[in-house]
């Protein structure tokens, strides 16, 4: 009896270790670390970074950094929203109008143009954001299909020649049931972790905007994502994210 004592004690103790390292490794998507791991096959052509224009008459200051679209170096990420939110970094520059404009990949391939609005044009060097909203203005993205989403910077609304744009594309799938759970638990520090690990690009950077944890984790969090491999926008990184500033339409 003693023997099978022994015996049942070390099973035990083993089975008790084997559980605490299971639930070391179950702990550790609450790390307030992103660790992004977007989502093989996705990656689209585009230009996430504005190019210069020939004209004259507007461009962005010699001392600012190029129009910037906040999405992966593949240009495409996920959503867990039907009506998710865009963010970008906005230059310094001289355009006249900002024109937010959403298109649907169709069978063809080719992009049809679902929502266009005019934004308010004050915020400059400094991130900007803006919701699609749900007013009934634009449908809710559908599940499964490629999104293209444009800024475009306008000197002249009747010649396109002049104006400047940056895109990226977005791709709406509900969140599995196993990472709604997750959620559930998590801190919010943690939040935007567990969707990045998911690949779910726009909810993980939408939850480093201001407000979403303490400001330190937020700009680790932040300086971990825009130097991340897969993601590859450090010269972002001298513009705080505490700059964020959300877009209102003017339509």
């Amino acid at each position: 009896m003693r023997r099978k004592a022994r015996f049942f004690s070390h099973n035990s103790g083993m089975q008790a270790i084997a559980i605490l390292v299971f639930l070391g490794v179950a702990a550790q998507p609450f790390a307030a670390m992103a660790r992004f791991v977007p989502k093989e096959g996705m990656g689209r052509a585009g230009r996430r970074i504005g190019l210069a224009t020939r004209t004259p008459a507007c461009s962005v200051m010699p001392d600012s950094k190029a129009l910037t679209v906040l999405v992966p170096q593949d240009n495409n990420g996920l959503t867990s929203q039907p009506f998710p939110t865009f963010s970008w970094f906005m230059p310094r520059h001289s355009f006249h109008e900002i024109e937010f404009r959403l298109s649907v990949e169709t069978e063809e391939q080719q992009l049809q143009t679902v929502y266009t609005t005019l934004l308010d044009n004050q915020g400059q060097n400094q991130y900007l954001s803006f919701t699609l909203p749900e007013s009934g203005e634009v449908a809710p993205l559908a599940e499964g299909k490629n999104y293209n989403w444009k800024i475009i910077l306008v000197c002249d609304p009747e010649d396109p020649s002049g104006n400047m744009f940056a895109e990226g594309w977005v791709q709406y799938q509900a969140a599995p049931s196993h990472l709604t759970r997750q959620l559930a638990t998590a801190p919010p520090e943690a939040q935007a972790d567990l969707f990045l690990s998911y690949g779910y690009w726009y909810d993980g950077v939408q939850r480093l905007l201001p407000g979403a944890n303490s400001p330190s984790k937020r700009q680790t969090q932040w300086q971990e994502l825009m130097t991340h491999e897969a993601v590859k926008l450090d010269h972002l990184l001298s513009t705080p994210q505490s700059s964020m500033k959300n877009c209102e339409s003017r339509l």
